[in-house]
């Protein structure tokens, strides 16, 4: 049986420590749990795991589908000394340190999406859901929220979300520890958060868009402004993405819904 919590000796770095971890059985979110102990001023570096979630939340209010014993959910606090409208680097730092997690782990043909989502052939293997408090400009804290499908088979997920997951026990025909995948990332993800804060965004973006197959791709990016489509040209030095419109104009987008078309 693959475990889920972690053991103490995994935890070996200098940001994400054992007397900081929370594991529970079932949460309704790991980030609804997460944001409450930030709130209570909860360290940086604390991880929620929940083993099966009843309410797993993902970005524009979708749903999270969180069945126990196979796939891994899990948030972290994080305090940086940043201003609002960086936060949206933190969930390209995250989408990083997981695509090479899961990478290492074997799913090589994975990719990012921007900004939140990994892709294995078009298919969804894993999300990010990233929520920040702020004081005027200045950030209080971050939570991040990553779901991984592991184990379970994406067939056994309702049918509107079947069709556009894909897990990675679908993938390698075999089943991952999920205590081992969370703790090669959080060690992945703490050593990237430590050159972003001594170099900043960067190295994190040419790492990124090593990747992505975003560049030249025509897309519809859905808004609650509206709909925009065009072709994609880069992603620019604060991680949003710039769009050329068929009429020639450069659009930048700082948030929405990408798709492929």
């Amino acid at each position: 049986m693959c475990r889920c919590v972690l053991l103490p000796d995994d935890l070996t770095g200098k940001l994400f420590l054992p007397q900081n971890y929370h594991f529970h059985a079932v949460l309704d979110s790991t980030n609804r749990e997460a944001m409450d102990l930030a709130h209570g001023d909860a360290p940086e570096g604390t991880v929620v795991v929940a083993d099966q979630q009843t309410k797993g939340r993902g970005r524009l209010g979708r749903v999270w589908v969180s069945p126990p014993g196979v796939n891994l959910y899990f948030s972290m606090i994080l305090r940086p000394p940043l201003v609002a409208r960086q936060v949206a680097q933190l969930t390209l730092l995250a989408g990083l340190a997981l695509v090479e997690t899961l990478v290492a782990a074997g799913v090589v043909e994975a990719v990012v999406k921007w900004p939140n989502d990994i892709l294995v052939h078009g298919k969804k293997l894993a999300g990010i859901l990233s929520e920040m408090v702020a004081v005027g400009e200045r950030v209080r804290f971050v939570v991040i929220g990553v779901g991984v499908n592991v184990n379970g088979h994406a067939a056994s997920f309702p049918q509107e979300v079947a069709e556009r997951a894909v897990t990675m026990v679908d993938i390698l025909c075999q089943s991952t520890d999920r205590g081992g995948l969370l703790a090669e990332f959080l060690r992945t993800f703490e050593g990237w958060y430590g050159r972003y804060l001594q170099e900043g965004f960067v190295p994190v973006r040419q790492g990124w868009l090593g990747y992505a197959r975003l560049m030249g791709q025509p897309v519809r990016v859905e808004m609650a402004s509206g709909v925009q489509t065009g072709v994609v040209l880069d992603m620019d030095e604060d991680g949003f993405l710039l769009i050329r419109q068929k009429e020639g104009e450069l659009f930048r987008v700082m948030a929405g819904d990408v798709v492929f078309i």
